[in-house]
């Protein structure tokens, strides 16, 4: 959530409202739902974070009417998928 906000607050920066962030902390974090489409991904099975476990986050966080490795999720859903970082702080 904290990447996503940066690239939110980012693109609709207004100096006179509000300054950007200087850092990211990014703890657990998921920045690529298209991770959890291969399951070669993850090939062992780790005891809490596994395939099933991804998916399952991933599912949740998009909800019902979106699935990971989609095109069309919401633009702010997956921080992986943009193209250029310019200008966001460091993570």
């Amino acid at each position: 959530m904290a990447a996503e906000l940066s690239q939110r607050l980012l693109d609709e920066h207004d100096p006179k409202v509000y300054p950007l962030p200087v850092a990211q902390i990014l703890l657990n974090p998921m920045l690529d739902d298209r991770t959890c489409i291969d399951s070669k991904e993850y090939p062992a099975n780790h005891l809490i974070w596994n395939h099933p476990s991804i998916i399952f986050a991933w599912d949740a966080y998009l909800g019902p009417n979106y699935k990971p490795g989609q095109d069309n999720i919401p633009k702010y859903a997956s921080t992986s998928r943009r193209e250029n970082l310019e200008g966001l702080p460091p993570a």
